[in-house]
């Protein structure tokens, strides 16, 4: 039996005219306490205590005990989903693992949260290079160049992702002379 004939005919339209005012009073009073809540926020974590994860994960990280680190991090992703440097921090582990599909993903919801934030963008350029994604590793090297602020402080970031990107265009070329 397919799951169409299990499931009941849906009500006519008619009948979901008199129920907008419904959803609409909810969403309207209930989507703005909602913005921006973790799962921090449900338990009752502090800033403090978070801190702390993060400032051992980022300790274990530096040490070099990358499965400590690890679930640290998948950790504080979890308990607060819209803090950037979680997400950097789960990349960061992922990559020096070489689970480098992982990290890209990591490193696109820490993008995400902050597109003017080079970091994400250029560690992702790194691992599409090393799982061969060329198009990828342009794609995030292109988000660099167009969202990094010209500042002192990503200066070295910019300068990173041109070189990547040279080395990008040379693997490009390679593989055309190798398949002509």
């Amino acid at each position: 039996m397919s799951i169409h004939m299990m499931m009941a005919d849906p009500p006519a339209p008619e009948a979901f005219e008199t129920h907008w005012h419904i959803l609409d009073k909810l969403l309207n009073t209930t989507a703005h306490a909602f913005d921006h809540l973790a799962l921090r926020d449900v338990k009752g974590i502090t800033n403090n205590e978070i801190e702390a994860l993060y400032a051992m994960g980022y300790h274990y990280y530096r040490t070099g005990k990358l499965d400590a680190a690890l679930r640290i991090f998948k950790g504080l992703v979890t308990l607060d989903h819209l803090e950037a440097r979680f997400w950097l921090g789960l990349g960061g582990v992922q990559q020096r693992l070489e689970a480098f599909a992982d990290a890209t993903q990591s490193y696109a919801m820490a993008s995400l949260l902050d597109i003017h934030d080079p970091r994400p963008q250029l560690a992702a350029a790194e691992c599409y290079l090393k799982l061969h994604q060329l198009h990828e590793a342009d794609s995030a090297l292109l988000a660099l160049e167009r969202f990094c602020p010209y500042t002192e402080a990503y200066h070295l970031y910019r300068a990173k992702g041109r070189i990547l990107r040279r080395c990008l265009n040379a693997l490009r070329q390679e593989e055309e002379g190798a398949t002509l």
